[in-house]
């Protein structure tokens, strides 16, 4: 059989034949996990925490979030007041850890914790956003940086859950006047999104910065914090002027 010579190009240099595989799309994060909690199952964890995040992240997101480390949840029991946390990354390296309560694993816990990940990793995000995870932060600033993340996980989702409401509650509790915390919750899904529409990326991001100001959420305070977080936005506003 006669052999096809590999071709050069006019300096003599070996031509790399082109491939027609197309690189696939990365659809999952690259996630592992620790479980401390013996009636919890790893791999469902992970593979429930791969697919909210293919589901309510962009492409772009998830392959910045996977090429940083990607994640590593710690399944534990936290305190009362704590259903997840978002620790970051040790000393910038290694991937993103994330503390997950076996009683809240869901569709928002996963989402709320990643939106705080992206906020500190992702270079798309607004400058307040990487303001926030600059610490120590004040009560005010934690109020505000909260209530933002609540409210883009609320826009995220494919369904919001009316009984994951804590934030809600403490908005109750200081404006006894308003609606259920479940009615306050919906409301705010209309107003970001609509009934149906579940923006991802930078498109979720814009919709919760411009209509923040007219959401239940933005009413929300920590009982540390002199300001709800529609008026720490405020002075955030003030200074940049």
């Amino acid at each position: 059989m006669k052999k096809t010579l590999p071709k050069r190009d006019r300096k003599g240099r070996f031509v790399k034949k082109k491939s027609n595989i197309l690189k696939a799309k990365t659809t999952n994060l690259r996630t592992t996990a620790t479980i401390c909690n013996p009636n919890t199952d790893p791999k469902k964890v992970v593979r429930a925490f791969r697919d909210v995040t293919s589901q309510n992240l962009s492409q772009r997101e998830i392959r910045g979030l996977t090429k940083s480390g990607g994640a590593h949840l710690i399944v534990v029991e936290l305190d009362n007041r704590n259903e997840a946390a978002y620790v970051g990354r040790v000393d910038g390296k290694g991937p993103h850890i994330f503390l997950i309560d076996p009683r809240f694993i869901s569709e928002e816990t996963f989402t709320h914790e990643v939106i705080h990940a992206l906020q500190q990793y992702d270079p798309k995000r607004p400058s307040l956003d990487k303001e926030l995870t600059i610490y120590p932060l004040s009560w005010e600033d934690v109020t505000l940086k909260e209530a933002l993340t609540e409210a883009e996980t609320i826009a995220r989702v494919k369904k919001i859950d009316p009984t994951a409401d804590n934030y809600y509650k403490d908005i109750k509790k200081d404006n006894p006047q308003y609606p259920s915390e479940k009615e306050m919750k919906k409301e705010d899904r209309k107003r970001l999104t609509g009934e149906n529409d579940t923006p991802k990326g930078e498109k979720s991001v814009k919709i919760v910065h411009k209509k923040f100001k007219n959401l239940r959420i933005s009413k929300f305070k920590y009982p540390k914090s002199k300001l709800t977080a529609k008026q720490q936005l405020k002075t955030k506003t003030i200074k940049r002027r």
